[in-house]
């Protein structure tokens, strides 16, 4: 990659405001996600084969040479919250279809992709060290959390897409920093299971399983740590009682059901229970 920031070469371009969105969404579109999405898979991989069982010493070189680790010291993360921005003011006002729509599913995988690269979990590790020319603080990446839940409501109709954004999620929580962020927004990601459950479930038990698993695997995580995340989600009612209806339901449902991607019923069980007992370690909530 040429040695410009991404961020500071496309600023002026997003945050003008004498482009119409129409204009900033179609540059989104042709902008290459899904192929910054395959060749950052195709390129973690390859380094993965070639440090299976190579010395450190290796792995720091290989680090330089990853696609992932290039886009980050240049901006990636940056250039792909102001996109979330733009995808989120423009469904916000009308709904997502065509171009835009395609956009963003491309945006969250590519998103997905980056932040679960093993070099990107060194930079994130890495923040206070001198050993990396990436601060992570200049990432921004806990930022892309908020920006994603707002992306899951926007598009609630399209279960691919919102999905997709929700494996992303999935992934942040795994990031201490990223899980923190969206403990504020625990509750609008319970309230997600409500129109998922009306718009999916009850007619087809199988085709929501991965992105209740998954919205399960989040929710779980952020109770497991963050105390005033229990509180507030158990003083939601709309989540809460969309939780355990999500629950019950599925608790009625046969044991073998699966998708297509291996989501089970049983994965769903487990997932929401542990929400569950996580937010009642809390006095208050096991109380309650």
């Amino acid at each position: 990659l040429p040695k410009v920031n991404l961020k500071q070469r496309f600023s002026n371009y997003f945050i003008s405001y004498n482009l119409s969105l129409e204009k900033k969404l179609n540059f989104l579109f042709y902008s290459g996600y899904g192929a910054i999405r395959f060749l950052a898979t195709a390129n973690s991989n390859t380094l993965s084969k070639k440090t299976e069982n190579s010395e450190s010493k290796t792995i720091k070189v290989s680090k330089q040479k990853s696609l992932a680790y290039r886009l980050v010291k240049h901006g990636i993360i940056q250039l792909m919250i102001v996109h979330l921005q733009l995808l989120n003011e423009f469904g916000s006002t009308a709904k997502l279809c065509g171009q835009p729509l395609h956009a963003l599913y491309q945006l969250s995988g590519a998103l997905r992709v980056l932040s679960a690269s093993p070099i990107f979990a060194q930079i994130i590790n890495m923040r206070n060290s001198r050993a990396s020319s990436i601060d992570e603080q200049d990432t921004h990446l806990e930022i892309a959390g908020k920006h994603l839940v707002r992306a899951a409501e926007i598009c609630m109709d399209e279960i691919e897409v919102q999905t997709n954004i929700v494996r992303t999620l999935s992934i942040l929580a795994d990031i201490e920093s990223c899980c923190e962020y969206m403990a504020g927004d625990a509750g609008r990601l319970g309230i997600l299971f409500g129109p998922i459950g009306v718009n999916y479930g009850f007619g087809m038990p199988e085709k929501p399983l991965g992105i209740i698993s998954r919205l399960g695997y989040i929710l779980g995580n952020i109770m497991a740590r963050y105390d005033d995340a229990r509180v507030e989600f158990f003083n939601n009612d709309a989540a809460m009682e969309y939780v355990l209806n999500t629950l019950e339901f599925y608790s009625n449902q046969r044991f073998d059901i699966r998708n297509q991607n291996g989501d089970s019923v049983i994965d769903v069980l487990i997932k929401l229970i542990r929400v569950i007992a996580n937010m009642s370690v809390n006095a208050e909530v096991g109380y309650g």
